[in-house]
């Protein structure tokens, strides 16, 4: 505990406010179910009645169905309890009562957990206080409200969106509830509220009522605190930059008049053989760029996250991680809407970095797929060649073997058509000169446009060989994979560990320092903790022999379960590959789609693995 308030000080996490309507002193109307009504409105002795006519005036001018809707009137009914009869009170307030009295009193063990952990802890219903505004950690309900509708979610949102929007730095925060939706709308209550994943985590009531779990939440949530508030705060820079750059790009094309572009047409645009609508979507792209790389407080933003410390990074705990190689995907390729200006009612006007499918009806280009016009911009738009110069391709599906860095084969890394994913393999000694009216012979389909930087790179490596032109190395990404944890029991058979078969996870492929692809298993929080429990869970008597001196060692060095949570658990790049021991003892051995079940027998020195592995492509799940 004495390390955890060390890490909690040092982050600057040192309030915490606990946000649930279990905290508000009075009920509001729509915490009262129609059935509740009914019956106090059955139940009113003639007592009960004088009391409202004199508590609450407007009592017989009103209907019922009006008085139940009207927060005056419960807090008045509220105030008066006391006095209704016993009978009348309890129909109305009851279970209200009750189920308040029971979750206070779990609400209140988190409350003085939080403080043991020398944190100033305040509590909050649905209506602001004045400390929500300074604290560095909120534990928040989903449903502000007993009924759990629709519009208590929504209620808090607005309320958590408007303390967010308003500070300068966000807190931390934690989404409970003891409803079953909870996993349903943690996503979107992130994003509605606009949170950064690290700084946001989602737990049971159940779970974070336990002390260790809790313990285990602040201390992931502290360690990464001072990081994540970089990230924050350059996408903020990001949404005011963008804004001003908005506004400075705006005022300087809005100079652009009628005659500027009469002008720039006669003096250079029918000499290039290019339409004015595109020329000037091109400028907009440069000159817009430019506005945002003169936003000092985004460049700041940008330089600070040089100092994020990632080889401490949590392991993912939300779904709905961002799509890498979507993101390649949009950065190599122009947006299809684009390519209209370039379209017309019967044909298409070919340009430079066009990705097309075309069959010549004979045999020589056959076996391609795709092909990429790679002749000069220039010389496209004013026709002074006889012909078009296309590269060849073939389209290959996308697996996580075929993502790499190096310079063979020459490769476009993804392309995106509908919900198919692919790469293309370019033979850059095919490269044929085909005549524009062969071309236009037969019908072209244009399934794409790549990037200008990314066609030339492309475009120089066919004719010179010269490597990659300053093309920006592409990211890890990440591929659906099904993971399954296994030990071998002291009988030598495969049995699951703790059930933990099958599980949804990601194997990012990326590169070392030499290009070799290399791939890592990344496990969601709550499957790595599950691994911690299972392992822990294990006697000597339960494992193989060879096995017991590596399973105590597993249980007194945190470092295996560190590179567990960060992704540094490494898989065979193809199930040709032989196991990859974690680690130099081999407490735990990680398998590449095989084709293990419980109850297999196991040989030889795998037994003396603490963990077997198995990482299962989501394409060769059925294996």
């Amino acid at each position: 505990m004495t390390e955890l308030r060390k890490v909690l000080e040092e982050s600057g996490v040192r309030s915490a406010v606990v946000i649930d309507d279990v905290f508000d002193e009075v009920p509001r109307s729509r915490e009262l179910t129609n059935d509740e009504w009914s019956v106090f409105f059955d139940d009113l002795s003639d007592q009960d009645k004088r009391l409202l006519v004199e508590i609450y005036p407007q009592y017989e001018q009103r209907l019922p169905d009006d008085l139940k809707k009207l927060d005056a009137f419960v807090e008045t009914l509220w105030e008066h309890r006391c006095s209704l009869t016993e009978r009348a009170c309890d129909a109305l307030f009851g279970s209200y009562e009750r189920k308040n009295t029971s979750e206070r009193q779990a609400l209140d063990n988190i409350v003085d957990t939080l403080k043991t952990r020398g944190l100033q802890c305040d509590t909050m219903g649905t209506k602001p206080i004045g400390a929500v505004n300074c604290a560095d950690l909120l534990i928040v309900d989903l449903f502000l409200g007993r009924q759990e509708h629709e519009t208590d979610i929504d209620h808090a949102v607005d309320l958590l969106e408007a303390i967010v929007n308003r500070r300068s730095e966000p807190p931390l925060v934690v989404l409970t509830s003891r409803s079953g939706r909870l996993a349903t709308h943690q996503n979107s209550f992130r994003d509605r509220v606009g949170l950064l994943g690290s700084m946001f985590r989602v737990v049971s009531k159940d779970e974070i009522s336990n002390a260790a779990s809790l313990d285990r939440l602040l201390w992931r949530l502290a360690v990464h605190y001072r990081d994540a508030k970089r990230v924050d705060r350059f996408i903020r820079a990001w949404d005011t930059g963008m804004n001003q750059a908005r506004e400075r790009f705006l005022t300087q094309l809005r100079r652009l008049d009628l005659s500027d572009l009469a002008q720039l047409r006669a003096l250079m645009l029918e000499f290039e053989g290019q339409e004015l609508g595109e020329y000037m979507m091109e400028i907009a792209d440069r000159v817009l760029q430019y506005e945002i790389e003169a936003v000092d407080d985004t460049i700041k933003a940008a330089i600070e996250l040089n100092s994020v410390d990632l080889e401490k990074y949590p392991a993912p705990h939300l779904t709905g991680t961002v799509d890498l190689q979507e993101i390649v995907h949009r950065g190599m390729f122009l947006h299809t809407h684009r390519l209209r200006f370039s379209e017309s009612d019967d044909s298409v006007r070919l340009q430079f970095g066009d990705l097309i499918q075309w069959d010549d009806g004979g045999s020589l280009f056959r076996r391609f797929d795709v092909f990429l016009v790679v002749t000069p911009a220039c010389d496209l738009a004013r026709r002074a060649v006889d012909g078009v110069m296309l590269l060849p391709g073939t389209l290959k599906k996308l697996e996580p073997s075929a993502w790499s860095y190096g310079q063979e084969p020459v490769k476009t890394p993804v392309v995106i058509r509908g919900a198919q994913r692919w790469w293309i393999k370019w033979d850059i000694k095919a490269v044929r000169v085909v005549a524009y009216d062969k071309l236009q012979d037969r019908e072209v389909e244009r399934i794409g446009r790549l990037r200008e930087i990314h066609a030339i790179d492309l475009q120089h490596r066919m004719l010179a060989t010269l490597g990659r032109v300053g093309t920006p190395a592409n990211p890890p990404v990440p591929f659906a994979v099904e993971v399954s944890f296994y030990y071998v029991d002291s009988d030598s058979m495969l049995r699951p560990l703790g059930g933990m078969t099958n599980r949804p996870a990601a194997c990012y492929v990326g590169r070392d320092e030499k290009s070799n692809s290399v791939h890592r298993l990344v496990l969601g929080e709550g499957d790595c903790d599950e691994v911690d429990r299972g392992l822990q869970s294990l006697s000597d008597s339960d494992v193989y022999e060879s096995a017991r001196a590596n399973l105590l060692a597993v249980r007194q060095d945190r470092s295996f379960f560190d590179r567990l949570e960060r992704g540094k658990i490494e898989v065979p790049v193809s199930e040709t590959r032989q196991p990859k021991p974690v680690d130099d003892r081999s407490m735990a051995v990680v398998f590449r789609n095989g084709s293990f079940a419980e109850g297999s027998a196991m040989n030889g020195k795998h037994r003396r693995a603490v963990l077997l592995i198995q990482v299962v492509d989501v394409g060769n799940a059925d294996v």
